[in-house]
């Protein structure tokens, strides 16, 4: 089953002043997080998407299973060096090392920023979300 094809269980969705897509957040029947990241962001963007994605974390955790991540960035700016800074110190307290994260990147600025601000676990970067899926899911639910 690819990222597209997943089925939502809870989705969080929130769109820029002028209606466009900031981000969304659902999970999958497989029991994967799927964060989709649109355009550029400021600090103030990131610090509201990271209270959500605590929240959305915090309710889909099982206590004895890793998370399983897949965050698409296709559609995403570069991001400033704040950002990645930011990035970096929250995956530190919103992960554990057994979390598994795939980060599926359009370019390889991209691909070199992920590798650096996501170092904190398990992640690897894809060029597609077909293959990220896949690795997420190999292997079933721990």
């Amino acid at each position: 089953m690819s990222a597209d094809e997943a089925t939502d269980v809870c989705d969080v969705v929130v769109a820029r002043p002028n209606g466009e897509c900031l981000y969304k957040l659902h999970y999958t029947a497989d029991g994967v997080i799927v964060c989709t990241v649109v355009g550029f962001w400021s600090i103030e963007n990131a610090e509201a998407f990271l209270l959500d994605y605590g929240r959305f974390i915090r309710q889909v955790r099982h206590p004895a299973r890793p998370l399983r991540i897949l965050v698409d960035l296709t559609t995403s700016s570069v991001m400033t060096q704040a950002l990645a800074d930011r990035f970096a110190a929250a995956h530190r307290e919103l992960f554990r090392t057994n979390d598994k994260r795939a980060y599926v990147v359009a370019t390889s600025l991209q691909g070199m920023q992920q590798k650096r601000a996501a170092s904190f676990g398990d992640t690897r970067v894809f060029p597609n979300s077909t293959d990220a899926y896949e690795w997420l899911v190999a292997g079933g639910v721990d």
